[in-house]
Order: structure tokens, then sequence, then C-alpha cells
């Protein structure tokens, strides 16, 4: 078993934090959130602020320093994508005037590499490059969960945290099998507001010449927008992929 140390943990913990909270927090806010002594969080936000990952903003709060965005920067350097599912991608979000989305499967997670914003009014936020979490709970996620090997899903099950995101979250491992034994046989998925509320999305797979999933495109829309054009949306998608 790998050993971890505490203090990493939870100073990446913070920066996880503070990413979701565009307008600051404060010590206090942070120390809730995570569960942790309000001593031991000055501490450690003091740390990063002397690193430059945060820096104080409003008031007492604090945000993301522009060390991030060094990391960022170093991170989209490291993961552009194959030439051809850049052109797919672009190509998606100009036929569907929704954002798209590029996913590979990482270390166990559906991680987003790549966004093109939609032309809409009216977009889908929340998501970034580099986000991996909660994939069953994502179109993009069920895509590459369907075509695991019967171990490597149950091994991802043995984590999963099936705690709701939403009203409409898949609930357990057994409802979510079934929807993957139903991706496979309409080769795609589609989540219907299970990871944020009236947020609908369509994911299809990409396969290798040798019919391995590589890696999945997807679009995002507004429940509303999505139901009156959801055929148009998932023939799009299929075609790109």
């Amino acid at each position: 078993m790998s050993v971890t140390i505490q203090a990493v943990a939870r100073a990446l913990d913070i920066l996880n934090v503070l990413a979701t909270s565009p307008n600051g927090l404060t010590n206090r806010e942070i120390a809730q959130q995570l569960h942790l002594n309000v001593s031991t969080t000055h501490h450690l936000v003091n740390t990063l602020v002397a690193k430059g990952y945060v820096h104080r903003c409003d008031g007492n709060k604090y945000c993301l320093g522009h060390a991030v965005a060094h990391l960022h920067k170093a991170y989209l350097g490291n993961v552009n994508p194959n030439a051809h599912l850049y052109d797919a991608l672009n190509k998606l979000a100009e036929v569907t005037g929704e954002t798209a989305y590029l996913c590979v499967w990482q270390d166990g997670h559906a991680v987003i590499q790549s966004i093109v914003e939609g032309s809409h009014a009216v977009r889908v936020g929340g998501l970034y490059v580099g986000y991996r979490d909660n994939t069953h709970f994502r179109s993009a996620g069920k895509v590459f969960l369907a075509y695991l090997s019967p171990q490597e899903l149950d091994a991802y099950l043995k984590t999963a945290d099936f705690t709701p995101l939403t009203a409409k979250s898949v609930p357990n491992a057994e409802k979510l099998k079934e929807q993957l034994r139903q991706v496979v046989r309409q080769g795609y998925a589609v989540d219907y507001g299970e990871f944020a509320d009236d947020v609908c999305c369509v994911a299809a797979p990409v396969f290798s010449a040798e019919g391995t999933i590589v890696a999945a495109l997807t679009v995002s829309a507004p429940e509303q927008r999505f139901l009156r054009t959801q055929e148009k949306l998932k023939s799009a998608v299929l075609h790109a992929a």
C-alpha cells in the first residue's frame, strides 16, 4: 500500500475547494468544508500563500493564486489531443452550437482533455480541462465504464461514491450496470440531469482501429434546449465519434 502525506493531501484539498469558490473563502469556511481544525487550516493556507498558490482576495477571504495558472498552462501543454480528435471536437461544437468536450480515460477516471465553447447565448459551466470527478454520473464517464472488462468495472465500483449530486443521479451500482448495458446497445450515453440540475449531456465513444475505446466526445446543454433537440444532438455526437 502506497504511503500518503496528510499535510500534502490537505493542502491539495484546500486548492480544490477554492477552485469551486470563485468569490473566495475565509479560513473558517475552508476548515468547515474540509472538516479541519481552524488552526491547522490557517497554517496550511499561509504556506500556500507563501508559495503563490493562494492569495488573499476581498476582506479575510482567500482565492487561488498566480502559481496555479502556471501549473494549468503546463498541464495543457502535456495533454494536446490528437489533431483528428480536435478537428472532430471543433466540428461538433460548430454543428450543434453547444459546448463540446473531449474526454480520455486516465487512472480510472474520465478526464476532460479539451473543451470547445458553443455559440448559443446560454451555455453550461462548471467543468474545466482536467476535471475527473463523478465519472459514473457523467455521460462521458458512462461511455468509458460501459467498455471496461467485468474485472475493471468491479474494481471501479468498489471505490465509487453514489452520494447523489442531484435527484436524478444514478443511485447504486446495479442501476448503473443497467445503464451501461444500454450504452453498449445504443452506442451512446445520456445524462439527463444526473451530474447537474437542469443540464443534460450526450456522449459517444471513439474507438481505435483495434476496437479499443480511446476517447469520448460529448455535448452538453440546458435541459429544455436539450430535450427539444436531443435527436439532433445524439446524431451529431455519434457522427463525430
